[in-house]
């Protein structure tokens, strides 16, 4: 079964990480034609260089640099509880703007 790359909303608002279900998680580096080369996204805290790419048509991910940490499963279970807080938020500071109860009216 090849190593299908799926795309996860990343923790800024527009940023994007990509990963095949192992653990590992990569950014876009740049975008050549229809190929897309990935780094690790911890290659600023654990200094790991590794390198991945793949082929928009096909999402097969080709790893180059292996990492220098841990698989991190975790982290998208994190992105999606933080996703699900941040949309709360949003939809209870919409009701305070659009309600009035005083001082907490924005508009």
């Amino acid at each position: 079964m090849p190593n299908l790359v799926q795309a996860l909303q990343g923790f800024r608002e527009g940023s994007t990480y990509y990963s095949v279900g192992d653990g590992f998680y990569y950014c876009l580096n740049r975008t050549k034609g229809s190929r897309k080369f990935l780094k690790c996204f911890r290659h600023g805290r654990y200094k790991c260089m590794s390198r991945a790419s793949f082929e928009v048509n096909s999402r097969e991910l080709s790893v180059t640099v292996n990492h220098n940490h841990a698989p991190e499963p975790w982290v998208e279970s994190l992105l999606k509880e933080r996703h699900a807080m941040k949309g709360h938020a949003a939809r209870d500071f919409d009701f305070l703007q659009t309600s009035s109860y005083g001082r907490f009216t924005y508009n």
